[in-house]
């Protein structure tokens, strides 16, 4: 997969899941743009598939990125619902660029939420 195209499909996805409601001050988010411009960033996105080296996992253990809304609560991105047949094209492509890259697959999984978030100002 090139990273151009894994990039497409994580966005896709990501749009998918707007509008997204806090659901501690009722706040919604009318788009992916709206979420980003008002939220903030909490930590660095979470593979729990590559935590468990598990790049053909029969059922997703789930890839979340957190943002924190302004009143405080932390709202969740996630591959929730992304056909399992993409998580894995996406998880080999981020062992893959790690080892071609002789980074961390944090470093990769970080450079993804900053390409897709770039995507999703535009």
């Amino acid at each position: 997969m090139i990273e151009a195209e894994m990039m497409r499909i994580i966005l896709e996805h990501v749009y998918k899941q707007f509008p997204k409601k806090c659901n501690n001050c009722q706040r919604v988010f009318s788009s992916y743009r709206d979420y980003l411009l008002h939220t903030e960033r909490v930590g660095v996105p979470i593979s729990y598939d590559l935590e468990l080296d598990d790049l053909n996992p029969d059922h997703s253990s789930g890839n979340i990125a957190l943002a924190n809304c302004s009143c405080g609560n932390t709202i969740a991105i996630s591959s929730s619902g992304m056909p399992l047949t993409q998580i894995w094209r996406i998880l080999a492509w981020v062992k893959l660029e790690s080892s071609r890259r002789g980074v961390s697959k944090e470093v990769i999984v970080c450079h993804i939420r900053d390409t897709v978030e770039n995507m999703g100002r535009a």
